[in-house]
């Protein structure tokens, strides 16, 4: 198994939310700590890009749609998320956590990838 581990409390806080990119992993998994406002879960595939001018990137990504994830204190399925551990499958290139007035103490992300 491989793993990356990031702290992206910073970039969360900073603009209600934030991206990651999981294309290379099978799941994600988030933890928020001292959650406030609604965060939501999404994802896409759509980096952006325009044919012959650029491959788009992270900062282009567009079109997010919302995705599953499951709280791992409950077990229950969700498409919103607060303060605790929650399990994404990696559905899209992109995953974003945002929402009006998110933020949170912290915000730790695993990306795990199965060998």
């Amino acid at each position: 198994m491989l793993a990356q581990y990031l702290d992206i409390t910073k970039q969360f806080n900073a603009g209600n939310g934030t991206k990651i990119e999981a294309s290379n992993y099978d799941y994600c998994v988030v933890q928020f700590v001292g959650a406030a406002g609604t965060i939501n879960f999404t994802a896409s595939n759509d980096s952006g890009a325009v044919q012959g001018v650029t491959d788009g990137n992270i900062s282009t990504s567009t079109n997010f749609v919302s995705v599953q994830a499951t709280n791992l204190t409950t077990g229950a399925a969700t498409t919103t998320g607060g303060t605790g551990l929650f399990r994404l499958p990696v559905v899209g290139r992109y995953i974003q956590f945002a929402g009006a007035s998110a933020a949170a103490t912290k915000v730790l992300v695993m990306l795990t990838k199965i060998s």
